[in-house]
């Protein structure tokens, strides 16, 4: 967390072949809901790049680092992506998956 606020970062892929983008990040200040935001601007570019039509899938892969960063993933990042979604049509909506990647783990493998 800066001064500012927490920064959100957000890249998108537009295609099956993985190779047009949207990248754009946003600090989220009081009163402000930068990740819904984010969330909704690559929503409405990828429709924009495809013909009106929205993803089928999304797929979020977010960075944890410890429980904690994961326990607040799952009671508010996540309240926050499904309400991205709200404004759209129950059959518009897409099958949405979170990986969320710790860096910290007690797993070894021989």
């Amino acid at each position: 967390m800066t001064k500012e606020g927490k920064k959100f970062v957000l890249s998108a892929s537009f295609n099956r072949n993985f190779n047009k983008f949207y990248t754009d990040f946003k600090i989220d200040r009081e009163n402000e809901d930068a990740l819904e935001f984010l969330i909704k601007q690559v929503l409405n570019n990828f429709s924009k790049v495809n013909s009106n039509n929205l993803p089928k899938t999304v797929i979020i892969y977010r960075q944890g680092g410890n429980k904690r960063q994961t326990e607040k993933l799952m009671n508010y990042e996540l309240d926050k992506i499904l309400n991205a979604f709200e404004g759209y049509k129950e059959n518009d909506k897409p099958k949405i998956s979170i990986f969320n990647v710790n860096k910290n783990t007690d797993l070894k493998l021989f």
